[in-house]
């Protein structure tokens, strides 16, 4: 998107997951940033979404995968290398 051009909601919200991992490009990143400043209701939903986010990975960091999942997990992705 050129840089003249301003975002529209659905450009935001279809660019929220890659924004929230990380993955757009500094140039993207930057207009969603814009976006979120200038849209109190994208970013209300990008708040709700980030702690969403950072709820399940607190939680998955607290689990703990029975040792034979690990193993097979392990294995699956070993036969993948190849």
């Amino acid at each position: 998107m050129a840089p003249s051009e301003r975002m529209t909601c659905a450009d935001a919200f279809a660019r929220l997951d890659a924004y929230l991992d990380r993955t757009l490009t500094p140039e993207e990143a930057q207009e969603v940033e814009g976006h979120l400043k200038a849209c109190s209701e994208c970013a209300c939903e990008y708040r709700y979404e980030e702690r969403f986010l950072r709820e399940v990975r607190a939680k998955l960091k607290r689990l703990q995968a029975p040792p034979e999942l690990m193993r097979k997990i392990r294995s699956k992705l070993g036969s993948m290398d190849g």
